[in-house]
């Protein structure tokens, strides 16, 4: 898995053991992402990031407002390739 899909394993494994906690209950630590990984939570996180593939019109619309030469909204050449840069980010990290 990539280090974006683990960074999101590793943040819902840490909510799962908050969760546990105030629950009076208790998960292993991460150690060497045998327990996380035996409960699935690597493929969970690759899912989430899949989810987030496609990026929506606000966020399309926010990429291309931060342009550094700014005021392009997203039916311009460059929301396509903000589009196409975000898939392409996307992509490389569920590799």
């Amino acid at each position: 898995m990539s280090e974006v899909v683990e960074r999101v394993a590793r943040a819902m494994w840490a909510h799962r053991q908050r969760w546990a906690l105030s629950n009076g209950l208790a998960l292993d630590d991460w150690g060497d992402g045998t327990v996380p990984n035996a409960n699935g939570i690597m493929d969970e996180a690759k899912d989430a990031v899949s989810a987030m593939r496609i990026c929506t019109p606000e966020m399309l619309e926010a990429g291309c407002m931060a342009h550094p030469e700014g005021d392009y909204h997203a039916g311009t050449t460059l929301g396509d390739i903000i589009r196409a840069e975000w898939e392409a980010m996307c992509d490389e990290a569920l590799k």
